[in-house]
């Protein structure tokens, strides 16, 4: 895997020998998605941006600007590093279909088809 642009606070500083199926950019960080679910994180290390949670196994990742999602098999949505503004206060119960992060928001299609969004969605955090 190669990485380039910006090279501050390591966010080229791609993992030695990583093999991925996916890949995702945020604002401060890269995430890769390995064959067996695990996910690596590099970039900026502030908000535990490059800590996913212990035992995370995913099928999918998504990269916000300063957090990031995973969903799960089993369609939970999991998030972690920077959540001032909600930005992976996953709405309880919601087992999701697809997902996606944005600025300062997670956004996600539940198993019924519905758009659940949460974090702030109509506009910058104060």
């Amino acid at each position: 895997m190669v990485a380039w642009g910006c090279t501050y606070d390591g966010r080229c500083n791609v993992p030695a020998g990583l093999v991925a199926t996916k890949i995702a950019a945020g604002g401060f960080h890269s995430l890769a998605l390995r064959n067996d679910g695990t996910v690596a994180v590099w970039g900026w290390t502030g908000y535990d941006i490059c800590n996913p949670p212990a035992g995370l196994v995913a099928t999918d990742i998504y990269a916000g600007y300063r957090h990031s999602l995973a969903l799960t098999a089993d369609g939970e949505v999991v998030g972690w590093g920077d959540n001032a503004s909600g930005q992976y206060d996953v709405p309880p119960g919601l087992v999701a279909t697809a997902t996606a992060a944005g600025w300062y928001h997670g956004l996600a299609i539940s198993a019924d088809g519905d758009l659940v969004e949460w974090g702030v969605v109509g506009g910058m955090p104060q």
